[in-house]
């Protein structure tokens, strides 16, 4: 959920206070996925963070942000999402939470 926020924050980030916020945003973000892949297989949590964040900051964008809505926006929200779904494998269903 923190990749919502710092990209939202590179779009709008004015000053250094919230360049630096971002900055951490980033990194929080980041380690997250580190420490997922750890436990998780890499195309299972590459999805997830794609999903959350594609996802967060459409949703973001159009009811924080006042960005228009569209359906060509959701559209393509639908079109990434099927897409980082596509990458999982079917055939390993199974997570090895011991590793």
């Amino acid at each position: 959920i923190v990749e919502c926020f710092w990209a939202s924050g590179l779009k709008y980030s004015d000053n250094l206070f919230a360049f630096t916020l971002t900055g951490i945003g980033i990194f929080i973000s980041f380690i997250s996925m580190i420490l997922a892949v750890k436990v998780l297989e890499i195309g299972i949590a590459y999805s997830v963070f794609v999903g959350i964040g594609t996802a967060g900051i459409t949703l973001a964008e159009i009811l924080i942000f006042n960005e228009p809505f569209s359906p060509l926006k959701i559209l393509s929200y639908i079109f990434i999402q099927a897409f980082a779904v596509s990458s999982l494998d079917p055939s390993n269903p199974t997570i090895d939470l011991t590793a």
